[in-house]
């Protein structure tokens, strides 16, 4: 790795750390879809995710958590605040809002 990458990646991961759990929580469920998502996925998509608990079995959804409108206020508070530099968002050229951007970790080694 570059020098100074893992300074960086530390200085990220106490950044999660110092959130409430409930945020570092969603940071790592952020990280982990991004991580393994076989394409890039929308915002609109990553929010939907996020709101199956990791031990459900499906019957039942979170939908009360999801947000009535997916804006840029959003998209800082609830993805980039959380996971710090480590995530960046791609708008779409379609335009189709922002919820049609997608979500990238910002480098390999992430």
């Amino acid at each position: 790795m570059p020098n100074g990458l893992t300074k960086t990646y530390e200085r990220n991961w106490k950044t999660i750390q110092s959130h409430p759990p409930e945020e570092q929580n969603r940071a790592l469920a952020i990280l982990r879809w991004t991580t393994f998502a076989l394409r890039p996925l929308t915002v609109s998509e990553i929010t939907e995710a996020l709101i199956v608990e990791p031990n459900d079995d499906g019957a039942s959804l979170q939908l009360d958590e999801l947000p009535d409108n997916i804006d840029g206020d959003y998209i800082n508070s609830e993805i980039i605040d959380i996971c710090g530099a480590l995530v960046e968002i791609k708008a779409e050229e379609s335009g189709d809002g922002a919820g049609s951007g997608t979500i990238h970790l910002i480098h390999p080694s992430v």
